[in-house]
């Protein structure tokens, strides 16, 4: 009776497929020396992050593809020394980023599309912004200059018509330098209180604003005391 139930288990053994699965939490590839060099982990004690992992000969960790259980996903490239240097990541909402870190492992440039705009940001060695180089609302490209608290410098836009527009700020907007769809080119100055101290416009033709001043001829500078009253007009 025995020799009947090993030989039944046997031939069920024997007719059986071989198995083309292998299931583990963590695999882990060594070279000859014993290193390990890929690490495969399914995320658990890991925080979640369903993770591969691939090592130099020193088994200095060199390269990263992460998955956690929010749904980010990203790729994370190091140096020889172990510093993060690159990283490519796709966040929860599916947004797409790319981040540049220098040796300090701060980031230093970030290339992102969100919301269906891309924008291009360069970092100082503290971390802020300082160029950012993006979209207007209209869809029109955006340059801006920013100081070292991240305060607006200067800024350079196109209209979604391509008609320029140059900003300097201190704090707010204190100088404006537009020229228009029609042509006409506008210079505003404003004083630290954000009010208009000094308008002068050139143009071909005469505009509404050079009209209600009583200048049909199309050019006029026009120069305002702290309450906005008009001082000085001409012609």
């Amino acid at each position: 009776m025995v020799l009947s139930l090993v030989g039944a288990v046997l031939i069920m053994a024997q007719a059986r497929p071989p198995s083309q699965t292998v299931e583990a939490e963590r695999l882990v590839l060594r070279d000859a020396m014993g290193m390990a060099r890929i690490v495969l982990s399914s995320g658990e004690g890991e925080g979640g992050a369903a993770s591969l992992t691939l090592s130099d000969a020193n088994g200095n960790p060199r390269g990263m593809l992460v998955v956690l259980r929010d749904g980010v996903a990203g790729v994370a490239l190091r140096d020889q020394r172990g510093r993060l240097r690159l990283v490519v990541q796709l966040d929860s909402g599916g947004a797409p980023s790319l981040r540049l870190l220098g040796t300090d492992a701060k980031a230093r440039a970030e290339l992102s599309f969100r919301e269906g705009a891309a924008a291009l940001v360069f970092k100082d060695s503290a971390g802020a912004d300082r160029l950012v180089l993006d979209q207007t609302p209209q869809g029109g490209p955006h340059l801006s200059l920013l100081g070292a608290l991240g305060d607006a410098g200067a800024g350079l836009s196109l209209t979604a018509n391509g008609s320029p527009l140059v900003g300097l700020y201190h704090g707010r907007a204190r100088t404006s330098l537009r020229l228009d769809d029609d042509g006409s080119t506008h210079l505003d100055l404003y004083d630290q209180n954000g009010r208009l101290g000094a308008a002068l416009l050139s143009s071909t033709g005469a505009t509404p604003e050079t009209t209600a001043v009583g200048n049909p001829s199309g050019s006029s500078l026009v120069l305002r005391d702290k309450n906005g009253r008009i001082v000085f007009q001409a012609p």
